[in-house]
């Protein structure tokens, strides 16, 4: 992938298209080779208008630059989810957020679904001008971690904090993710810093090695996304923290799930950079505190898929919303619906109860398209009754004796 120079110098090689701008590090010396490909960020941009506004302030005594979308549909009346998005490892300008394609992705989500988008940027690391956060991603024997000494946990906090006093939030509804370097701090925050946040969303970053003590103190919703092939952060072999599979294996017995997937699905993506089709394959670890996911990404490298940013939210926006028993109940689904994926009606069938319970029927954006209440065991929704176009919904069954959310798929 990338041309092999006959410098002895460290080379600073810069890959661009209309979409995309990587930045690599690169020496001759093997050791090098092997431990400075951490400095691999994919900066995304996209040519779209710019809608991230710049803000800034004061932490520490000194100016932090962090970037906000509020949605379209905002109303103060009806306070709004917020989700952080942390950027990966790279040598950019401030004013360049503004242009990254994965927030800018999250905006087309933000103006449906009443999320307010911030974008902070991390500081300087002095290392050839790179942007790192204090994530404790560790470069292998050399064991480096840049910026040890900025409070990025502060910075957070503050941003939030200013948010929160200028627009209607709703604060049980803070979601937090990151690309790279950033799917590292999000997992440092959701065992070190994880008070304020919901549920938390890593992509091609896992925990960084110089990272001791992993004790988060109570069961964490997390997903974490990632390609088999990851040329920068390994999924198999990560020099710079944990691979995918024992950070999975951490996370799901943090939260008493089971050791099992209790759902596995798969689907299509697309990576934008390489102009190619991606399958995913979508594991569910449930029955515990709190759900983890891994969206295990095969055959791609360090890249943002097209579908990640939607992806992300629909798992944000079932925070709460179990969709698995615990374990004292029954481990059998509370309904099924077939066909699924379904053309121009579906029926579901429900198992756990005989009392009256309410069926509604949410896009991914969080719209509500079908509410009633019924007593019958089977019911027929027809498309025409909920006027949905193909794509994914949620169907939610509830009562007092039980509360399940299940996808509908639509073709």
């Amino acid at each position: 992938m990338l041309e092999k120079t006959k410098s002895k110098n460290l080379a600073l090689i810069m890959m661009t298209n209309r979409r995309k701008h990587a930045i690599f590090v690169q020496s001759n010396t093997t050791l090098m080779n092997r431990y400075l490909l951490l400095l691999i960020g994919l900066l995304t941009f996209t040519g779209a208008d710019a809608q991230l506004d710049k803000r800034v302030l004061t932490h520490g005594g000194k100016t932090r630059t962090y970037f906000m979308h509020v949605p379209a549909n905002y109303n103060a009346s009806k306070p709004a989810s917020i989700v952080v998005w942390l950027h990966g490892l790279g040598a950019f300008n401030i004013d360049d957020m503004q242009n990254f394609y994965e927030p800018n992705q999250f905006i087309l989500v933000a103006d449906t679904a009443n999320f307010i988008l911030l974008a902070p940027v991390a500081e300087d690391s002095g290392l050839l001008g790179m942007r790192a956060w204090n994530s404790l991603a560790g470069i292998g024997l050399l064991g480096l971690s840049l910026n040890t000494d900025k409070d990025d946990f502060g910075f957070i906090d503050a941003m939030l904090d200013k948010t929160i006093d200028q627009y209607a939030v709703d604060t049980d509804k803070i979601f937090v993710c990151g690309f790279s370097m950033g799917g590292f701090m999000t997992n440092r925050l959701a065992l070190e810093h994880n008070e304020r946040f919901a549920a938390f969303a890593s992509v091609s970053g896992t925990i960084g090695a110089n990272i001791t003590a992993k004790n988060p103190g109570k069961p964490i919703r997390l997903a974490h996304f990632h390609g088999t092939v990851d040329q920068t952060v390994g999924y198999f072999n990560n020099t710079f923290g944990m691979a995918v599979e024992p950070m999975m294996d951490f996370w799901i017995a943090n939260n008493n799930c089971d050791k099992n997937p209790v759902s596995t699905s798969e689907y299509t993506d697309r990576d934008g950079f390489n102009n190619k089709a991606i399958q995913v394959n979508h594991f569910v670890y449930s029955n515990g505190g709190a759900d983890i996911e891994l969206f295990r990404q095969i055959n791609a490298d360090h890249v943002w898929l097209e579908d990640n940013s939607r992806k992300i939210w629909e798992f944000f926006l079932q925070t709460g919303k179990s969709t698995v028993a615990t374990k004292d109940l029954n481990s059998l689904p509370q309904f099924q619906i077939f066909p699924n994926p379904a053309s121009d009606h579906a029926t579901i069938r429900t198992h756990a109860s005989n009392k009256p319970y309410q069926i509604s029927i949410q896009d991914i954006q969080g719209r509500s398209l079908f509410n009633t209440t019924t007593s019958d065991p089977m019911i027929q929704i027809l498309r025409s009754d909920i006027l949905a176009k193909s794509g994914v919904y949620f169907v939610r069954i509830w009562n007092e004796d039980f509360n399940s959310t299940q996808k509908l798929i639509l073709n």
